[in-house]
């Protein structure tokens, strides 16, 4: 006769009604109760922060983009020595980060600002982050500046490593 599921510690084809309910209100603080489906999203998560990790594919990214050059004028109109100069603006994004997830601006009641994902599941919203880039930026043979921009939200994934 065949151990249990409950002697070995492993889940069978049977219900284990009793066994599941004592793990959904008890779960295990060390490690996941489903390690089986925690390997299955495990890659995904992954793949998820090497994008965004310290030279991770968002780095990479956006050194191979680089400088971009942009003239004013008419785009038409060929260069020539003689005619009337144009400026020219150069940008390039220094780096890009990804925001905790926080309550919005309008949302003058809450003090704290932190949201975490079960209340996003609670307000049928989306867990996610602001989406933020430095950018640099020079007018002609000028000094390089600074701004940062805001380019939207992205929904962030449970169990990333990377938030700061």
């Amino acid at each position: 006769m065949a151990p249990s599921s409950k002697e070995n510690g492993k889940w069978s084809t049977d219900f284990d009604t009793v066994r599941r309910h004592k793990l959904f209100r008890n779960p295990p603080s060390d490690k996941s109760a489903y390690p089986t489906l925690a390997s299955a999203v495990d890659p995904h998560v992954q793949s998820f922060n090497a994008v965004f990790a310290e030279k991770g594919q968002l780095h990479h990214a956006l050194r191979d983009i680089g400088t971009k050059t942009f003239f004013d004028g008419n785009p038409n109109e060929p260069f020539s020595a003689d005619g009337p100069k144009r400026n020219r603006l150069q940008v390039r994004v220094k780096e890009v980060f990804l925001e905790k997830s926080m309550l919005p601006p309008s949302n003058k009641i809450d003090k704290k600002r932190e949201i975490l994902p079960v209340e996003c599941r609670e307000r049928h919203c989306t867990y996610r982050g602001r989406f933020r880039g430095r950018f640099e930026w020079r007018i002609n043979e000028g000094e390089w500046r600074e701004s940062v921009r805001e380019f939207g939200s992205l929904p962030i994934m449970l169990r990333v490593c990377f938030l700061r």
